[in-house]
C-alpha cells in the first residue's frame, strides 16, 4: 500500500484528536490524580459538617445535606486533604442535633475539637429548585397568537423549566472560631420537570434509601412490588447517572477546587489525629499537685497540649490535647510516672472523651 505525505499528516491529525478526546487515552489519568493527592502537602485536620438546607421545597425526609456533605468529603479526600471520616460524624451529629444541619457553630466547635480537626465546613443548601424559564419577548408573541387557538393551545404551547443548585460554604478555625474563607456557588440546568420532589424522587430517593422502599419514603404505603425489587448493584448509581446528582457533582467540584487553595496546611510539628480529652482529679491537696500533673502531661509523646482549667481541693479540670493513641494510654502513663507515684491515682470512671481519677 502506497502512503503519500497527505496521509501520513491525515493520520497523524487524526491521532491527536482522538488523545485530546475524553474518554480516550485516560487510563493512566485515575493513577496520576492519587499520585498527585499524595505528593501534595498535608492540609490540616478537616471536618464537613452535614449542610443545612434552607430550601424547603424539598422533603425533610430526603437527606439532602448529609449527601452533599459527603461528597464534598470525598472530593477534597481525592484531592489529597486529610478529612475526618464521615460515618464517624454520623452519631455525634445526631446526637448534638447537627443531624439536618442546624448551623449551631457552637456545636461544630465542640464536635471538631473532639474528633482532632483544625477546621471545619460549615455549608447551606441555598437553593435547590426548579423555576420556570423566562420566556423572549417573540415567544411570548407567539403564546399570545396561540392563546387564541384554544382547541390546541395545550399540545403547541409548552413549558421550559431550569433545575437550580446553589450552595454557600465558610472555612472556620476549630480553635478561634474565626471564618477563614467563603464562597458560593450556583450551577444550572434545563430540565423537563416542573417539581424537584418529583425529580429527586426518581434518582436520590430511590437510590439512598432503596432499603426502606420508594414509596414508604414518599409518604404513600409500601407496595408488595416495592418489596419484592431488589436494590440496585450500585445504590449511587441511579442518583450519579441523575440530572440532579450530575448537577450537584458539579456544583460540588467546583467548592472543592475552591477550598483546597484555603485550607491551612500542617506543619511537621502537627499531630496527625489530634483528639481533646477532658481529665477530672478528686482531691488533691494543693494547687502545686494540679500543675504537677499539667507538667507530667506535656512532657508526654503525642501530647499536643495540657491545660488546667480550674482548681479546688474537691475537684480540678484539666483538658488535655493528643493523638488518639496517647490519650487511649493517658491512664497508664499516669499512674506509672514516677512523680505521681505518691499520688496514688485510681479511676473513678471514664469513657471516650473523659477521665475522672481520685487521689489515694
Amino acid at each position: 500500500m502506497n502512503i503519500n505525505n497527505k496521509t501520513i499528516f491525515a493520520l497523524t491529525a487524526l491521532a491527536t484528536l482522538l488523545v485530546g478526546l475524553p474518554g480516550i487515552c485516560q487510563a493512566q489519568a485515575p493513577a496520576e490524580a492519587t499520585k498527585a493527592a499524595a505528593e501534595a502537602p498535608k492540609t490540616k485536620r478537616v471536618m464537613v459538617v452535614t449542610f443545612q438546607q434552607l430550601d424547603r421545597k424539598i422533603k425533610d425526609n430526603i437527606p439532602l445535606g448529609q449527601e452533599i456533605a459527603d461528597r464534598v468529603t470525598q472530593g477534597l479526600v481525592m484531592q489529597g486533604a486529610r478529612v475526618v471520616e464521615r460515618a464517624d460524624l454520623a452519631a455525634i451529629e445526631k446526637e448534638r442535633g447537627l443531624i439536618s444541619g442546624s448551623g449551631d457553630k457552637g456545636a461544630v466547635l465542640e464536635i471538631g475539637k473532639l474528633k482532632g480537626a483544625a477546621v471545619a465546613i460549615l455549608g447551606k443548601i441555598t437553593e435547590f429548585g426548579i423555576v420556570e424559564k423566562q420566556s423572549s419577548a417573540g415567544n411570548d408573541v407567539a403564546k399570545s397568537l396561540l392563546s387564541k387557538l384554544k382547541p390546541i393551545k395545550e399540545k403547541v404551547v409548552s413549558k421550559a423549566f431550569e433545575l437550580r443548585v446553589s450552595m454557600d460554604v465558610r472555612l472556620v478555625s476549630i480553635e478561634t472560631g474565626d471564618i477563614l474563607a467563603a464562597s458560593s456557588v450556583l450551577v444550572t440546568e434545563g430540565t423537563d420537570e416542573s417539581d424537584i420532589n418529583t425529580l429527586l424522587s426518581k434518582s436520590f430517593v430511590s437510590a439512598e434509601l432503596v432499603k426502606l422502599g420508594l414509596s414508604a419514603v414518599l409518604g404513600s404505603k409500601k407496595t408488595e412490588q416495592d418489596s419484592q425489587a431488589a436494590p440496585p448493584a450500585d445504590k449511587n448509581s441511579a442518583w450519579n447517572e441523575s440530572q440532579a446528582g450530575k448537577c450537584t457533582e458539579r456544583a460540588v467540584q467546583q467548592l472543592v477546587a475552591r477550598l483546597m487553595d484555603k485550607i491551612p496546611l500542617a506543619s511537621e510539628t502537627d499531630i496527625e489525629d489530634l483528639r481533646v480529652t477532658a481529665l477530672q482529679f478528686q482531691g488533691l491537696g494543693d494547687y502545686s499537685e494540679a500543675t504537677q500533673i499539667v507538667e507530667v502531661l506535656s512532657k508526654l509523646q503525642g501530647i499536643a497540649g495540657a491545660e488546667l482549667k480550674s482548681y479546688t481541693p474537691e475537684l480540678t479540670e484539666i483538658t488535655v490535647r493528643g493523638s488518639a493513641k496517647t490519650l487511649k494510654g493517658i491512664v497508664s502513663s499516669l499512674q506509672a510516672d514516677e512523680s505521681l507515684k505518691g499520688f496514688n491515682l485510681r479511676v473513678v470512671s471514664a469513657n471516650q472523651d473523659s477521665v475522672v481519677f481520685k487521689k489515694g
